[in-house]
This record gives structure tokens, C-alpha cells and sequence, in this order.
């Protein structure tokens, strides 16, 4: 699933920061921010790679090749995927956004017009069945 932003026609993935009563609690702020964003409601099933945020292309994607001594990432992205038990019609930001169901191409052929390298590392490792690419 993949979601707009804040700009109309710009879809990317469910996310967010950390709230002050959550700790570092990863799992708890992934729930609320797709609960927020999508009006999602499920279970977390796996935790993907910490991605770090590459715009400007000054910082590597994956976390694991990143040298503090080169550069600093904007940020970074600790990505779930969850299995959705309740889908909402509405939600706290549904006044704000969409949702839309897609497969692994469409998600990955807006997320690449989108010019946002570490959200589609995110859907390249995740589980979601990679369907034929020659689509865009």
C-alpha cells in the first residue's frame, strides 16, 4: 500500500517519527503512523533494514554502508511489514490523504518518480511479491 503526501499525485509509504511517549519503541510508532496516514490496523510480521534517507545523494541507502566519517543522512527509516486486520474509511489524516492498494511495480514506479531511492529499497526488501518490472 502506498499513500499521498501531502502534494497531490505523490504517493510514498507509511511513515513517521517517534513520539516522546514512545520511547524508542520502533514497533509502537510504525503502527500508529499507518493507523494516522492509512487508517490501517494490523500486526507487525517483519522488520526490514534500517534504510537511510539518500536525498541529495550524499548518503548510501542501506544502513550498513554508511560512513558517519562521509556524511550524515537526513534521516532514517526503520520499516515494518504489517498484515492489515481492519482498514478504515476513516482515519486521523484521511482528510489529508489517500490510500491506494498496488503491486510491487506500481508502488515502485511512483516511488521512483517520486525520486526517493530509500523508500523503494524499502519495497525491494520487503516480501511483497515482485511482479514483471517491464509494466513502466
Amino acid at each position: 500500500m502506498i499513500l499521498s503526501s501531502a502534494h497531490p499525485g505523490k504517493w510514498v509509504l507509511p511513515k513517521g517519527g517517534i513520539e516522546m511517549d514512545e520511547g524508542e519503541d520502533f514497533v509502537i510508532s510504525a503502527v500508529r503512523e499507518t493507523w494516522e496516514e492509512a487508517g490501517c490496523e494490523g500486526k507487525i510480521i517483519k522488520k526490514l533494514p534500517v534504510v537511510l534517507d539518500s536525498r541529495g545523494g550524499k548518503a548510501p541507502v542501506i544502513q550498513e554502508d554508511f560512513d558517519p566519517l562521509k556524511v550524515v543522512p537526513k534521516s532514517e527509516f526503520h520499516f515494518y511489514e504489517m498484515v492489515i486486520d481492519q482498514l478504515s474509511n476513516e482515519w486521523p489524516e484521511s482528510s489529508k490523504r489517500d490510500r491506494r492498494w498496488c503491486t510491487y511495480s506500481e508502488a515502485r514506479h511512483e516511488l521512483i518518480k517520486l525520486k526517493r531511492p530509500e523508500l523503494v529499497e524499502a519495497l525491494n526488501l520487503s516480501s511483497i511479491e515482485k511482479d514483471n518490472l517491464d509494466t513502466y
